[in-house]
């Protein structure tokens, strides 16, 4: 009776596993992340079936459950823990364990009956597909990409060969460089080697099977083909978008306050400054691939583009896509212009320090530093505002073909030469690297 009087009265300390762990700031930030995310992806599914009236179905209904039981669940325990470890604070009352003990029994539980009969709605769904649903799984699409509409396919297949090669080896020739010379291990060149990344990724989703199925006439691709190749698009492009914003930051720091760059760009910041994209753009495009992939696709299989994309996509969709359609320009201006925005004032400000500089070389420095920049930001936000902000009857399936080619595959080929071929850094230990590794 002593003891349980005691317990009551000071209650338990957590020994959590952020005690236990050699880095344990890093881990703080992955559980930080992990939490934002799971907060963003579940609500923002919430929402989304709530709102809408075609999703008011039973699979939708139970998913809708997950999403909440998720979000609970996750909620009874990380936001503690976090704020624990921030304050060097782990202790919890008797009722508070009690409660929290009882949430995540419940929670758990309940998760666990639902899952199963979420896999009893998927089975009776399998047996009762609809028809047009059916036959777009079953056949499939077929792209019908810039190569056919060409009056020289031979030739423009070469070309996109050539530029899909040189986009293979410079952009893995500056990931190499940077991976292996701690000299340019620092954040400008670290982002740089994320774009490179992402690049190289972006470029990989499209060319190559354009290429194959231009040489073995096979232009089809499956409903899940489609779906997977609008995903890795829409995430690697939007991760690419809020990156670019980063580097210009970057730089801004870099110039206008050199004295406190390893401050304001310490490894926390870098690091968060190169997951964040990938974090927010990954969940942006599951939302948009999994949405467009709802519609039945009934009025033809052929889609006049050259990958997956949601604008062609939509144009074969049965029901009437208005609604989404102006819910895609509202997220491509809120994914594009504030970026954008950022980019732009941070180059102001940069053009403004740099003009009041002593030194005529540390000017020209950043000048040709910037310009870079400024080059792959006009180029890369040029073809994605014409995508996805300009309204869809001033396209035409000739020019999104022609703008899907310039940022798939001709960007990716000259982002990495426009950086290395200017930048006397990177050249340096370019020569480094092949002379200790090739020579």
């Amino acid at each position: 009776m002593e003891h349980w009087n005691s317990t009551l009265g000071s209650g338990f300390v957590l020994m959590g596993i952020l005690n236990d762990s050699g880095s344990p700031g890093l881990l703080c930030a992955t559980m930080t992340v992990l939490y934002t995310l799971a907060l963003t992806s579940n609500g923002l599914l919430l929402l989304v079936i709530t709102m809408d009236a075609r999703l008011q179905v039973p699979m939708y209904l139970l998913l809708r459950q997950l999403s909440l039981m998720d979000l609970l669940f996750t909620s009874v325990v990380t936001p503690k823990a976090i704020v624990d470890f921030l304050l060097s604070e782990n202790t919890i009352s008797f009722g508070g364990c009690a409660l929290q003990v009882f949430l995540v029994l419940t929670l758990g539980g309940a998760e666990d009956l639902l899952l199963a009969f979420m896999a009893y709605d998927r089975q009776l769904m399998k047996q009762h597909r609809m028809e047009h649903w059916n036959s777009t799984l079953g056949h499939g699409f077929i792209l019908m990409g810039i190569l056919n509409d060409s009056g020289s396919p031979g030739l423009l297949c070469a070309t996109m060969t050539v530029l899909y090669m040189l986009a293979l080896t410079s952009n893995g020739l500056l990931l190499l460089v940077i991976t292996v010379d701690v000299w340019l291990h620092m954040p400008m060149y670290l982002l740089l080697r994320q774009l490179s990344l992402m690049d190289l990724l972006f470029t990989s989703v499209v060319t190559p099977k354009a290429i194959i199925d231009f040489l073995l006439s096979e232009n089809t691709i499956s409903f899940g083909g489609c779906a997977f190749q609008m995903f890795l698009a829409l995430t690697v492009g939007g991760a690419e978008d809020l990156l670019l914003a980063f580097m210009a930051y970057d730089r801004y720091v870099a110039i206008c306050y050199p004295l406190n760059y390893m401050v304001l760009m310490r490894p926390r910041v870098c690091w968060l400054m190169m997951v964040t994209p990938w974090v927010l753009a990954s969940l942006n495009a599951l939302c948009h691939t999994l949405y467009t992939m709802h519609f039945p696709f009934c009025m033809s299989r052929n889609i006049n583009h050259l990958l997956c994309e949601i604008p062609p996509l939509l144009k074969l969709a049965c029901e009437d896509a208005s609604r989404y359609e102006l819910m895609l320009y509202v997220t491509g201006v809120t994914f594009l212009i504030p970026p954008l925005v950022a980019i732009l004032a941070s180059y102001t400000l940069i053009l403004l320090t740099v003009l009041h500089m002593p030194s005529n070389e540390g000017r020209q420095k950043a000048l040709v530093t910037c310009s870079s920049h400024l080059t792959v930001v006009g180029m890369f936000y040029g073809a994605a505002t014409f995508m996805y902000v300009l309204p869809s009857s001033l396209h035409s399936p000739k020019q999104d073909n022609i703008i899907s080619v310039f940022y798939t595959i001709v960007t990716p080929a000259l982002n990495p030469l426009i950086y290395s071929l200017r930048n006397k850094e990177v050249m340096g230990a370019l020569r480094r690297v092949l002379r200790k590794y090739m020579l």
